[in-house]
């Protein structure tokens, strides 16, 4: 989602001293270093994945997607996925459970990636929503009680959970995104009408987080 990087952005003009600025040039350095500049590539392959997986989990979490698209500049590969009659935020006012949807809709561009395009997936391509993540998991674990590494892991599980089982629509969705570059509402609606919807009773996940049953 190309729009992360304005909301990341935003988060250190506001925050200058926060620890994710360091954060953000460690993972940088990490990257390049473990791949040089490839580390930042975004080939087609991977990114019409990454956008399929906002969609299907977005729509699997309740949120409504306006539209995805892709498109060129350079050598490189961007997308963006928007959302419809809903705010991305996080802050004191937030619920824990829409905290805990947005961070599993920011990351499951990259675990869609890891998942279902791991030959072409980059280290470096999704940092800032790495970042973004780190924000709605840090106030989630506030909010909770909780230990933030706990509340990742449940994160990173549900994200890979709906992905799993909606991996025949993320690709048919990709395959989409792939001849025309963008997809509206509905022209998505198809697939997405076929998504499994959230139903914390059959999560696997064990003890389910009250944060996880639907509470607005």
């Amino acid at each position: 989602m190309s729009d992360n990087t304005d909301n990341l952005a935003r988060l250190f003009e506001q925050n200058p001293g926060s620890p994710l600025v360091d954060l953000c040039a460690r993972m940088i350095h990490k990257a390049y270093e473990a791949e040089g500049m490839r580390a930042f590539d975004n080939p087609k392959s991977a990114t019409i994945v990454h956008e399929a997986g906002h969609v299907v989990v977005a729509t699997d979490l309740g949120i409504k997607v306006r539209s995805t698209r892709i498109w060129k500049e350079e050598t490189y590969w961007l997308g963006e996925t928007l959302y419809l009659g809903v705010e991305m935020r996080t802050d004191q006012d937030t619920t824990p459970w829409s905290d805990f949807r947005w961070a599993c809709v920011i990351m499951a561009g990259l675990v869609s990636e890891m998942t279902f395009d791991r030959a072409n997936f980059r280290v470096g391509s999704s940092i800032d929503e790495v970042l973004l993540s780190k924000v709605y998991i840090s106030n989630l674990a506030r909010k909770t009680q909780r230990g933030e590494p706990e509340v990742s892991a449940e994160v990173f599980g549900k994200t890979a959970l709906i992905l799993r089982r909606n991996q025949s629509i993320v690709r048919a969705i990709a395959r989409r995104l792939d001849m025309s570059g963008k997809l509206r509402r509905h022209e998505l609606r198809p697939s997405l009408n076929r998504v499994t919807r959230h139903d914390p009773t059959t999560e696997g996940l064990g003890v389910v987080p009250p944060y996880m049953r639907r509470s607005g």
